[in-house]
């Protein structure tokens, strides 16, 4: 990445999911935040990158290629 590539991240963190992994145990809890990565992965491009933080939180960092990419995400309602 050069130094005037803009790169937009996203911070996301899962309601209830701690809540969730008590009651239905951390096996389950562990498929469920792999569910979620998988579903992120296939909502961004090849080269961007989504990491998982902890438990319930997530990054995902998108380059974009102009201004009007940035303006084209910040309008988005959401991933997929």
């Amino acid at each position: 990445m050069s130094p005037c590539e803009q790169l937009a991240v996203h911070y996301l963190d899962l309601d209830t999911f701690k809540t969730h992994q008590r009651h239905a145990g951390t096996s389950d809890g562990r498929r469920a935040a792999e569910s979620v990565a998988e579903r992120l992965c296939g909502c961004v491009r090849e080269i961007d990158t989504v990491a998982r933080l902890a438990a319930d939180e997530f990054a995902v960092s998108r380059r974009l290629n102009d201004v009007s990419d940035g303006a084209s995400l910040a309008s988005e309602s959401g991933m997929r």
